[in-house]
């Protein structure tokens, strides 16, 4: 212990303290990086511990705490916690010269920008962990890009997209014997293929339910969401009711905010499936508090789609073309151009019966175009409601009048 004293270097003694420091806080979250409460007791210390190595250029340093911190701060929802401290990392990533060091955070970052939006720039990334991967052979590492690219592709609707990233996902997975991986790509390769039928999916859901639980809580969270998710695709609400509330339950009791989000989302779809209106409106809302927190671009615009569809429901337009704004303006930039379509004609529904006519008009012409570009007009034809609203337009003596 250094005892400052008349002849003491004080910034030495201040370096050395502030390194002991650092030291302790990153074995602290590489001994407890599961154990969330421990950590919740020490989280500002440990963003501390990060300024402190950088501060001191010790960027791997940096780089190992962040990677303890990572699964964290994406359960509590700290992703933009997470994306500042990355971001800056690769900007000086000359420093890390341990590929998989880098590989892994540059992964973390791809599946951020993934869920916030950015995905030009998150498939960037992932193809940057693929190819450098794919020289060591690094299996499990590939098995995480590629599921990341087919989640993403099928967030967007490429659907042809996800699957072949999911083939490649699979296949690293069986090589590495990693079942829980195995798991996850069968599960969302099953969800949305339109091949497989109900007894191969179920078939399909209970091989993925027996990997999960037997890993333990975590596990058994994942397999009560898989198959709820799969009852309400089914319609079968009262089967996929009772695990949603009990997934919702060890969402919060774990602390982990998408997870809590998107059950309370799935919720509201229960609710307003029964009419239970007043409900299904608490549920998504809450849904979307979280959703912004975490800026969960998927979700958001999910959530403002179920919003703006409720207020249809209850005949609310001027608050439902609000929330189908949101909604296309997210569809919008990530070019899923057949979901877009079939937004925009709920956004011309509401502009429509709240007196917005020119612009509904804008609206639904948009909507036909690109129907007729998919080769889609005879499932979604807005033809009525434009001629319709043509006529009113003619109507009005004053064109200002809307």
């Amino acid at each position: 212990m250094i005892s400052p004293d008349s002849n003491t270097d004080y910034l030495e003694y201040f370096l050395r303290s502030s390194n002991r420091f650092a030291r302790f806080y990153h074995d602290y979250i590489i001994k407890y990086e599961t154990n969330f409460e421990q950590v919740d007791l020490e989280y500002d210390n440990i963003l501390l511990t990060l300024n402190i190595f950088l501060t001191a250029r010790e960027l791997p340093s940096v780089a190992s705490t962040l990677i303890a911190l990572d699964l964290y701060c994406d359960v509590r929802g700290h992703w933009q916690t997470l994306r500042h401290w990355i971001e800056i990392i690769l900007e000086q990533r000359d420093s890390i010269k341990d590929r998989q060091t880098l590989s892994i955070l540059i992964l973390s970052l791809a599946d951020i920008y993934s869920s916030q939006g950015d995905r030009e720039l998150a498939l960037q990334f992932y193809n940057d962990v693929i190819n450098a991967e794919s020289k060591s052979k690094n299996l499990d590492i590939l098995t995480q890009a590629y599921f990341g690219v087919g989640g993403l592709y099928a967030n967007i609707g490429k659907l042809e997209e996800a699957m072949q990233a999911w083939q490649e996902a699979r296949s690293c997975a069986t090589k590495s014997k990693n079942n829980v991986a195995l798991a996850m790509v069968d599960y969302f390769t099953a969800y949305y293929s339109n091949h497989e039928n109900n007894k191969k999916k179920h078939s399909i859901i209970k091989f993925v339910t027996d990997t999960f639980t037997a890993i333990g809580e975590s596990g058994e969270t994942a397999s009560l969401m898989l198959r709820a998710t799969l009852f309400l695709s089914e319609n079968k609400d009262a089967k996929a009711q009772p695990l949603f509330e009990k997934a919702l339950r060890l969402f919060r009791e774990s602390g982990e905010k998408q997870g809590e989000a998107l059950t309370l989302y799935n919720l509201g779809i229960l609710a307003q499936n029964k009419n239970h209106l007043d409900e299904a409106f608490r549920l998504y809302q809450e849904s979307l508090d979280i959703a912004k927190q975490l800026n969960d671009q998927t979700g958001l615009a999910g959530i403002y789609y179920s919003l703006g569809f409720l207020h249809l429901q209850r005949n609310e337009f001027r608050q439902a073309r609000t929330y189908l704004d949101y909604c296309v303006e997210i569809i919008r930039r990530d070019g899923d151009r057949k979901l877009l379509s079939e937004k925009l004609y709920w956004l011309g529904y509401a502009l429509a019966n709240s007196e917005k006519i020119e612009k509904a008009l804008q609206v639904f012409i948009e909507c036909q175009e690109i129907s007729k570009e998919l080769g889609t007009l005879d499932t979604l034809n807005p033809e009525k409601e434009i001629n319709t609203l043509r006529s009113i337009k003619n109507m009005q003596t004053d064109p200002k009048s809307e």
